[in-house]
């Protein structure tokens, strides 16, 4: 750090055991299903939402840096 006083940094984390065991189904634009079977920190979402792949880097694959089209994420 290049600072001292009066800046603080207070840290607090915590753990638990809770999780929800949920499903991933995802839908192709051909009709074919792919169903994953996981464990989630969260209760998941009910109903179908659109699955957007980000746009990957032909010179770094894999990383998706690229940016995503105007409106690929509205609501």
């Amino acid at each position: 750090m290049n600072h001292r006083e009066p800046w603080t940094l207070t840290v607090g984390a915590s753990t638990t055991n809770r999780q929800f065991m949920n499903s991933l189904t995802v839908t192709d634009e051909s009709g074919q299903t792919l169903t994953l079977q996981g464990a989630s920190v969260t209760g998941g979402v009910a109903e179908p939402t659109a699955l957007v792949i980000a746009p990957d880097d032909d010179a770094d694959p894999g990383t998706c840096n690229l940016p995503a089209a105007p409106g690929t994420y509205t609501g």
